[in-house]
């Protein structure tokens, strides 16, 4: 049950419900609503859904070394709550990371930022998955992803929606069947990304390395998640 009980409370953390849940889980497991829902009670009495202001400090002064410090705190909150798994709120994190990196905040505010770097470690590392509204007007609704190392288009998808996320869901399943999984995906943070970033994460939960479980999916901003955009261009 141990290994359940972390599916249980990454789900929660991602948002979802007791019936969501469950339903989540059913495929794979029997489990009533009331035994979700006492994990869950069980798991906020003994505090692990609590984080201190000093690990979440450390986590931020931690990332501050890396591509992190380009990070705004909105993003910022995705990534503490995705790559460490904390419970804090987005106020806090803005707070904290303008007392700590106050220079960053100025130049972020200003719009002078610094110009980012990517870094991809291979085939399957990260995929990014991203919509292309510009023909929405003539009723074609475009979704794609691509594998950030190589550039190599894994879906392009014309479709009635690309806002569905059950349609983009599908996408990703397919894709997963016949390519693997990747270590991490990358989408902006529209609705249409909520079932996959509860999936992901799911699929990812019983692998040994370190982006194993909800560290497998990250936000981004439209704006810095292009790889896509720019292989719909060339076409």
């Amino acid at each position: 049950m141990a290994d359940f009980r972390d599916i249980i409370l990454e789900l929660k953390r991602l948002g979802c419900n007791t019936q969501e849940i469950r339903t989540l889980l059913s495929p794979v497991k029997e489990i009533s609503l009331r035994q979700v829902q006492r994990i869950i009670h069980r798991c906020r009495g003994s505090g692990r859904t609590r984080d201190s202001l000093e690990d979440i400090k450390a986590a931020i002064e931690e990332e501050l070394k890396g591509p992190g410090s380009l990070l705004g705190y909105r993003s910022l909150w995705h990534r503490l709550k995705g790559k460490y798994n904390f419970s804090v709120t987005r106020d806090t994190v803005m707070m904290l990371l303008a007392t700590m990196d106050h220079e960053g905040t100025k130049i972020r505010k200003s719009q002078r930022l610094k110009r980012r770097i990517y870094l991809n470690k291979g085939p399957n590392y990260m995929w990014h998955a991203d919509g292309y509204d510009k023909l929405k007007p003539y009723g074609i609704s475009i979704h794609g992803c691509i594998d950030g190392y190589s550039r190599r288009i894994l879906w392009l998808k014309v479709a009635s929606s690309n806002n569905d996320p059950r349609i983009i869901t599908s996408y990703y399943v397919d894709c997963v069947r016949s390519q693997g999984c990747p270590r991490i995906l990358r989408v902006d943070m529209g609705t249409e990304n909520s079932t996959v970033s509860i999936v992901q994460p799911i699929l990812r939960h019983f692998d040994s390395d370190h982006l194993a479980g909800g560290k497998s999916f990250m936000y981004g901003k439209s704006t810095n998640n292009q790889q896509p955009k720019y292989g719909f261009g060339r076409r």
